[in-house]
């Protein structure tokens, strides 16, 4: 069980090493955006890696989202009561009902969040500010 918890906040905490800042993440997912969310619609190879290092991130940052959130549901009716517990903080802290058909949706929520927040640019992106709080899990 400590194996678990471990490897996901090994996880979590190694999107930091990456040294992405919330503004490189951006200026990568404005571009899908003003390309209409196409990747056909690059001009040339440098805008189809940005626009695809977006969308990689994001579908990313959702399947891991989205398994933690999984996971507690499923350890609901065949777990002890402890190790539910600990799950339906990871669910609650690092969980998402979005869903990859909302990609766009949620590229969109992270461009609005970035947009109202230029203080946190040089930071590196945490998905706790802008798609857990809109998308949580449904815990209950």
């Amino acid at each position: 069980m400590k194996t678990i918890i471990s490897a996901i906040f090994l996880i979590l905490i190694a999107q930091s090493a990456m040294a992405m800042s919330n503004e490189t993440l951006y200026k990568d997912c404005k571009l899908h955006a003003k390309n209409g969310f196409s990747l056909a619609e690059s001009e040339g190879d440098l805008e189809l890696i940005s626009q695809s290092y977006c969308e990689g991130y994001m579908l990313g940052i959702i399947e891991l989202a989205q398994n933690i959130c999984n996971f507690y549901k499923s350890s609901k009716t065949d777990s002890s009561a402890e190790f539910r517990d600990r799950w339906r903080f990871a669910a609650y802290a690092f969980g998402t009902s979005a869903e990859n058909d909302n990609l766009h949706a949620i590229i969109q929520s992270f461009i609005n969040w970035a947009e109202d927040n230029p203080e946190k640019w040089s930071y590196t992106p945490h998905a706790r500010e802008w798609l857990y709080q809109k998308w949580p899990c449904d815990i209950e």
